[in-house]
């Protein structure tokens, strides 16, 4: 994956490593398809030296490339690379979603109903959801729960036919709770 780097300001080369490590850490799942990342730096004048940094990320395709831009802007430059590179993240995990999803797939929940029995007061249910389960892989539905910002998501496992939760562990990795019949 190339990164070049511009700005209005001299890019050190710590600034330049920061922005190369960055970047590289959060598209680490996506360099297949990264093909460059083009990084803008600029330090307004005036009114509390806005930094801001635009990024253009060029991923390749089947058949073209497509150019993603994304931009933050902080009273510090560090923390506004930091912010960039969550969006240029989020981006990715997007478009890879997207290409992975079936042509005829809806992404709507269902309208939720009421619950017909009378619960007790003491576990009150206050929200209920229903959706239609499409069968998808645990790399797909890591990539759903990520683009969702949840902590846990449910699918039905494509090669076992089980209805599984996969979720967030306190390390940082992933587990998955399957159920049996």
């Amino acid at each position: 994956m190339k990164i070049s780097t511009r700005g209005n300001i001299p890019v050190t080369k710590a600034l330049s490593n920061y922005i190369h490590e960055k970047l590289s850490e959060r598209l680490e799942d996506f360099s297949e398809t990264v093909e460059r990342i083009e990084v803008k730096l600029t330090v307004e004048k005036g009114s509390g030296n806005r930094h801001l940094v635009e990024v253009l990320t060029v991923l390749r395709g089947q058949r073209n490339s497509r150019i993603y831009k994304n931009s933050a802007e902080a009273d510090d430059m560090y923390d506004a690379i930091n912010a960039v590179a969550d969006g240029v993240y989020r981006q990715a995990v997007k478009r890879k979603e997207r290409r992975l999803r079936p042509k005829n797939y809806r992404d709507e929940l269902e309208p939720s109903t009421p619950a017909a029995t009378e619960r007790s007061n003491e576990h009150e249910v206050v929200k209920t959801k229903t959706f239609v389960m499409k069968p998808m892989s645990i790399d797909e539905a890591i990539l759903r729960m990520l683009q969702l910002g949840h902590s846990f998501f449910m699918y039905m496992d494509a090669s076992s036919g089980l209805i599984s939760t996969v979720y967030i562990r306190k390390d940082g990795k992933y587990g998955i709770i399957e159920a049996s019949l």
